[in-house]
């Protein structure tokens, strides 16, 4: 009963009030609707935000553009541009273009911060780009979290933030927001967590899906052999998601 009452005190303080997830969601749902009238074009909410699993004060809207898998890449990345821009351009956003393996738009839009991303629309199996994982590792989340374990997962990566341990950028290069998620929905919950946290190992391999139930195959063990935490990501076999 006692982590109850300290776990509810901690929600208060870090999880966000309907209201910001719905603001969030609504302003989603309009640059959607004009990607979408505009171009034909399907999108997904990604991130943390997307997921409900962002701590209060978090206004990333993390929004992807899904091209068809037949798409030439220099057409996924000019038109990807051209979709971004026109976005910004429509809702008086201010934006800048920001390079990962395609180019994209990043700005503000109405108080949010907004990244407006070009993927493939291709099954887990099929990726073409590493940002094409995104939408499936928000479907995962989705699928594999209630609503008592999305609040856990915010305390983790609160927890986790407080000590300069989250954020998956290079100047980071700690817990990212989907590690945190596999990790809360494996062990079932924070407390259950921290728990299981003592007993880790060095080299420890955690295989949410089960993709290796005989242990990890000799071509992974080298290619992880530098890495001393595994987390096999649930929606792909052959990448540590730590």
């Amino acid at each position: 009963m006692e982590w109850e009452r300290v776990r509810e005190k901690i929600i208060e303080q870090v999880y966000p009030e309907q209201k910001e997830l719905h603001d969030a969601r609504s302003a989603y749902e309009k640059i959607s609707a004009f990607i979408e009238g505009e171009y034909g074009l399907e999108t997904h909410f990604a991130g943390s935000t997307g997921r409900g699993t962002c701590m209060s004060g978090d206004k990333d809207i993390d929004l992807f553009v899904l091209f068809p898998r037949d798409t030439e890449r220099k057409t996924i990345e000019q038109q990807g541009l051209t979709v971004g821009k026109k976005a910004f351009e429509n809702f008086n956003g201010e934006y800048q273009v920001e390079y990962a393996e395609h180019p994209y738009t990043k700005g503000h839009i109405n108080g949010h911060e907004v990244e407006i991303v070009p993927c493939y629309k291709v099954s887990p199996e099929n990726i073409k780009s590493a940002v094409d994982r995104t939408p499936h590792h928000s479907k995962w989340a989705s699928e594999n979290l209630n609503q008592r374990q999305k609040k856990d997962a915010v305390i983790l990566k609160k927890f986790l933030d407080s000590g300069g341990l989250y954020g998956s950028s290079l100047k980071v290069q700690a817990f990212s927001g989907y590690l945190c998620e596999i990790l809360v929905a494996h062990y079932g919950g924070f407390k259950e967590l921290a728990e299981e946290a003592e007993n880790w190992r060095e080299n420890e391999v955690i295989d949410p899906e089960n993709h290796h139930e005989g242990g990890l195959p000799q071509a992974l063990k080298e290619k992880f052999s530098d890495e001393n935490f595994v987390v096999i990501d649930p929606v792909d076999p052959e990448r540590n998601v730590a």
